[in-house]
C-alpha cells in the first residue's frame, strides 16, 4: 500500500517538475510566464490599439492616435491587414524574427517600410510592443 502511494506521489512530482521546466516559458519581458499556446497561436488575432506610452511611461494615446481607431488583424496564413477607423490602409505578410522577439511586417506596397518593434508581452488577449525610441503600444483583442 505504501509503495503504491509512493509511486503515485513520485509520478505526480515528475509531471509537476516537467510542467515548470518547459522551454517556451517566460520569453517576453511582461509575459506570459507560462503558456501552452505557441507564439504564433497567440499572435494570430484581431488586435485593437488600446494604449500608447512614451519612454517615461506617460499615456500619450490621445496625442498619438488623434482619436482614430487603429486595428491590426494578424492571420494564420502569415498575412496582415492594418485598419484606421475601419478602413484598410496597409496589407502584407508577417513573420517572427529568428529569435521570436519581433514580428516583422512586410508591406505589399514597395514604398512602405515598417520598422520592427520588440515584443514585450504576447498573451491570448494582450499584445504589447516597444519601438526603438522606447514608445510602448498596447493592443487588446477586438
Amino acid at each position: 500500500m505504501k509503495n503504491k502511494f509512493l509511486i503515485k506521489a513520485l509520478c505526480l512530482a515528475c509531471v509537476m517538475l516537467s510542467l515548470f521546466s518547459i522551454e517556451s516559458c517566460g520569453k517576453y519581458e511582461e509575459g506570459p510566464s507560462f503558456t501552452l499556446r505557441s507564439k504564433k497561436a497567440r499572435a494570430v488575432n484581431n488586435w485593437k490599439l488600446d494604449k500608447v506610452y512614451d519612454a517615461n511611461g506617460t499615456d500619450i494615446t490621445q496625442a498619438t492616435t488623434y482619436g482614430l481607431e487603429f486595428d491590426m488583424d494578424i492571420a494564420d496564413d502569415n498575412t496582415y491587414v492594418f485598419l484606421l477607423d475601419g478602413a484598410t490602409f496597409d496589407t502584407g505578410t508577417w513573420d517572427f524574427s529568428d529569435d521570436k522577439m519581433q514580428i516583422i511586417f512586410t508591406s505589399n506596397d514597395p514604398n512602405t517600410t515598417i520598422t520592427p518593434t520588440t515584443i514585450i508581452k504576447l498573451e491570448n488577449n494582450e499584445y504589447w510592443d516597444r519601438d526603438d525610441t522606447g514608445v510602448e503600444y498596447h493592443y487588446v483583442t477586438k
